[in-house]
């Protein structure tokens, strides 16, 4: 069964989600309020509950109440506003996923999928990624990591030495627009383009900390320095920003083109340009003076990622890690290959490698271990 319901007082809210629902294979069963909604519970087996955001009742209490009715079903909140502070609020509260204006067929199919796909699973935000990967690692462990050996040893009998990127729990994100990462201390920042916010995590237990505004421009690339971040707006100039409640703004760049990734290595600063497939060796002044600039090794080279001693590279069609020195950025070091085949930013905190990823539609935060071997 596909059965959905969705709780919607608004006559047009349920036209419209009538139509793109029951465009992609659902069977829309729609109550007015809750009193119908738990009725319906109680009389069908739904695969998910959609709430369109209400202020009467305020979408908090539909998902108080239905999660003590079905702690188990997905539960997804249709927000009438772009508002990352909102979603992630609704989430911590046990909605499984929020889906962002306009209401589409492209914004909503994802959610449906993923709902039939978690229908019946112990699901509560935060713990719902980090505990299914918990209780499935126990009985597949084992498969994978033989599987995964098997691969391993005969990718090195092939091609020389790699390094296994050793992977940690993933967190689910409130959604997949990310730019860039940055650290500070026990934190790690993701900057979100779309909703020019900063989203701060615990790398400890990948909680959620905080989400702030992010002043100024479009954020289309972001990067960690020792004592402040740096980040790329759209109007191509970098501003340098402390790491503080009000991500205060230090200095700002002359405007540079082309820069879609960047990255900084203890001493330079190293831009990427995704158009013209060049990587650029700059000073980390407010002239970005260009010293050195190099072909990549790949055209599939998608992301950039710096540690003192070595640049990372994710190459789309390798699927992997490509690790070079920055004295010879084409020459390839190691390869580590990733599972994951959509990444969307990455970055190395001295320690342990983090990058998002999308999957499913939705995007996921991850971190592993690389050996330091150069």
């Amino acid at each position: 069964m596909r059965d959905l319901i969705i709780i919607s007082s608004e006559e047009k809210d349920r036209l419209l989600l009538r139509n793109i629902l029951s465009g992609i294979g659902a069977v829309p069963l729609f109550a007015l309020d809750l009193n119908e909604a738990l009725n319906l519970l109680g009389k069908t087996s739904p695969r998910a509950v959609f709430i369109a955001e209400s202020k009467d009742p305020p979408s908090e209490i539909l998902l108080r109440e239905i999660r003590r009715a079905a702690p188990l079903l997905p539960l997804v909140v249709l927000l009438r506003n772009r508002d990352a502070s909102k979603a992630v609020e609704l989430m911590k509260l046990g909605a499984f996923d929020c889906a962002q204006p306009p209401w589409t067929e492209e914004e909503l199919l994802p959610l449906f999928k993923k709902s039939l796909s978690l229908a019946g699973a112990e699901i509560r935000f935060r713990e719902p990624v980090k505990n299914l990967f918990l209780k499935s690692a126990v009985l597949s462990l084992a498969l994978l990591a033989a599987a995964w050996g098997l691969f391993y040893l005969g990718r090195s009998s092939e091609k020389g030495k790699y390094e296994a990127l050793l992977k940690t729990e993933k967190v689910l994100l409130p959604d997949k627009n990310i730019s860039g990462i940055f650290f500070d201390g026990g934190s790690v920042y993701l900057t979100d383009w779309l909703l020019q916010s900063v989203y701060r995590y615990s790398k400890k237990d990948l909680k959620l900390l905080s989400v702030k505004k992010l002043p100024g421009e479009i954020p289309v690339a972001a990067a960690d320095q020792p004592a402040n971040f740096i980040v790329m707006n759209d109007d191509n100039i970098a501003e340098r920003r402390l790491k503080d409640e009000k991500y205060t703004l230090l200095s700002r760049t002359r405007p540079v083109k082309g820069v879609s990734e960047l990255c900084f290595d203890g001493m330079y600063l190293w831009t990427f340009d995704k158009k013209e497939y060049r990587l650029q060796k700059r000073m980390n002044n407010d002239a970005l003076d260009l010293l050195a600039e190099f072909p990549l090794p790949s055209k599939n080279v998608r992301n950039l990622a710096c540690g003192n001693k070595f640049l990372l590279y994710y190459d789309s069609r390798l699927r992997s890690l490509l690790k070079a020195s920055p004295e010879d950025p084409q020459k390839i070091l190691f390869e580590s290959p990733l599972e994951e085949t959509k990444i969307i930013s990455m970055a190395y905190d001295g320690s342990a490698f983090w990058y998002v990823y999308e999957e499913g539609g939705s995007a996921f935060l991850k971190s592993g271990k690389i050996k330091d071997e150069i």
